[in-house]
């Protein structure tokens, strides 16, 4: 609670550049993308059956000029802190997003919670696929999907619609341990105390991070083997922590 925390109110992409944003008739399917016109009949029931039509929810309704900021660009300016944890639910960007994050992707981030679609919603935006294509390049492992979203193919009454088809859902991703766990005996021993320290307070990031979505045996898989390399005390760590 005597941290300090400071709220960055910026439209985030891939790149610093300027862009048009849609604001919606539906507010929360704003984005920089248009509605995909495959989707305008794609149908959704919310809470108390009712209906939710796509092509409709997604009417523009005006477009302002906004101004993009990337990631790595706000923490080269020192505008927010090296990123540890991203979590994206923007309407179609959020490839634009990780991107736009691609240094902090090999130096700090550790995991990263994404809404992904299987289908697109928005006219030519990256899919699921697309996603964990680029993740895996940076050295991240598709840990969970979390909370799928089935949409209907056409705005029938509700007694006449199927289950609907798999289209949107939260994707967990998190970094894989190979450079610790695959180094071998004596790496470590050459490195600064810096270095060191720098790439322990990572790995027990990802463990708090694995742990907090349940990942047991992957953080233990972590801590256990920063204790086997001489990096921690898992005795002195719980002793510190009170965890």
């Amino acid at each position: 609670k005597n941290k300090k925390y400071t709220l960055v109110n910026k439209c985030i992409g891939a790149r610093n550049e300027k862009k048009k944003f849609n604001i919606t008739l539906g507010q929360s399917a704003s984005s920089t993308l248009p509605s995909a016109p495959s989707a305008a009949q794609y149908t959704y029931f919310e809470d108390y059956d009712k209906i939710m039509i796509w092509g409709k929810h997604t009417q523009i309704v005006k477009s302002v000029d906004t101004e993009v900021d990337s990631i790595n660009a706000l923490v080269e300016q020192k505008k927010v802190p090296p990123v540890d944890f991203l979590s994206i639910d923007a309407q179609g960007s959020e490839l634009d997003i990780i991107e736009g994050a691609s240094l902090m992707l090999s130096s700090s981030i550790v995991g990263i919670l994404c809404e992904v679609e299987f289908a697109e919603l928005y006219s030519k935006q990256p899919l699921f696929c697309d996603i964990q294509y680029r993740l895996h390049k940076d050295g991240f492992h598709l840990c969970e999907l979390m909370s799928v979203q089935r949409f209907n193919a056409y705005p029938f009454v509700k007694e006449l619609q199927g289950k609907g088809f798999y289209t949107v859902d939260e994707a967990l991703f998190l970094k894989e341990p190979h450079e610790l766990i695959d180094t071998p005996e004596g790496y470590f021993d050459v490195l600064s105390p810096a270095v060191i320290i720098q790439t322990v307070t990572r790995y027990l990031k990802l463990a708090a991070v694995a742990t907090a979505f349940d990942q047991i045996d992957f953080s233990l898989m972590i801590v256990r083997a920063l204790e086997k390399k001489g990096l921690i005390s898992l005795n002195k760590l719980a002793q510190n922590s009170a965890c």
